[in-house]
């Protein structure tokens, strides 16, 4: 494997957003134009050879259907953090930090990004490639700042400060895709870090994995979260909504909305989201840090 090659999994996140932008229905609530000009092959080959077919409408809604509403939860999960990342970037939240960023294209297409600054951190192999992959594309955010971070080599706190974060002013954190990867040690740790750099009135969207098919224990179940392990990792962590909270408060944040992207899709226009019911429950999570 090269060493910039990224992960199926973010590979395949990008393409779920890419799907969503040309499908009938998910367009209304995922809108990412520039996924598809930063997702690698394979990924990129099955789109193109999608958007050339007859019929292409069917094609992208047959694609959704191959993941049995896996691509339907990741354009819907977009479509929640970028509305709650709206919401705190009208409110004049100046630096936004993405954490494990992938192929992530917000920087580039979220128009009211335009007044901060974007800092994306990833393991520096994944992110020459996404370097490489966003040359030449328009940045819609103030300015954006890539900030290399090997966790076994490299604090969060190093990477983000070498790269001008200020501590001081507010922020928003994304933490998307990546808890339910950790143990729960590493999600700990990982919170400690985040509230030691977030000014009160800061905004972390996290996801989240429900214990909900884990400990119903159903062969379904068991063999969505095995399908999940092959293309991606196991899933290390759970946590119940009133335990995720009461996990948050311990750091000062207090959670103000939770729930499944699926639960939001009418507030978008998606009236039929897919959903097949043995993948586990995972929650998009916002909260405000409050002052000590």
């Amino acid at each position: 494997m090269r060493e910039d090659f990224p992960s199926v999994t973010a590979m395949f996140v990008a393409y779920a957003r890419a799907v969503g932008t040309h499908d009938l229905e998910l367009r209304r609530a995922c809108q990412d134009p520039i996924a598809e000009r930063i997702v690698p092959a394979p990924w990129s080959h099955v789109l193109r050879a999608a958007l050339r077919a007859p019929g292409s409408a069917q094609r992208f809604r047959g694609l959704r259907h191959s993941t049995l509403g896996l691509i339907d939860h990741l354009a819907l999960r977009t479509a929640v953090i970028d509305r709650a990342l709206k919401a705190a970037l009208a409110e004049g939240v100046p630096q936004v930090v993405l954490l494990g960023a992938g192929l992530d294209a917000r920087a580039h297409r979220v128009k009211e990004l335009r007044d901060a600054t974007f800092f994306e951190v990833d393991h520096p192999s994944t992110q020459r490639l996404k370097i490489r992959k966003a040359a030449g594309l328009p940045v819609a955010a103030r300015e954006l700042r890539y900030a290399p971070c090997d966790f076994e080599r490299v604090s969060l706190e190093q990477a983000l400060l070498e790269h001008g974060f200020d501590p001081q002013r507010r922020s928003v954190w994304i933490w998307e895709g990546v808890t339910m990867y950790l143990d729960e040690s590493a999600v700990e740790g990982s919170l400690a870090r985040i509230a030691r750099l977030s000014a009160p009135d800061s905004t972390l969207i996290a996801t989240y994995v429900t214990p909900k098919i884990i400990a119903s224990g159903s062969v379904v179940g068991q063999f969505g979260l095995a399908a999940l392990a092959l293309l991606s990792e196991p899933v290390r962590t759970q946590r119940t909504p009133p335990e995720m909270a009461r996990w948050l408060a311990r750091h000062d944040f207090d959670a103000v909305s939770d729930g499944l992207p699926a639960d939001s899709a009418a507030e978008f226009g998606v009236e039929h989201p897919l959903r097949w019911w043995g993948m586990p429950d995972e929650h998009v999570l916002v909260a405000h840090k409050r002052a000590r």
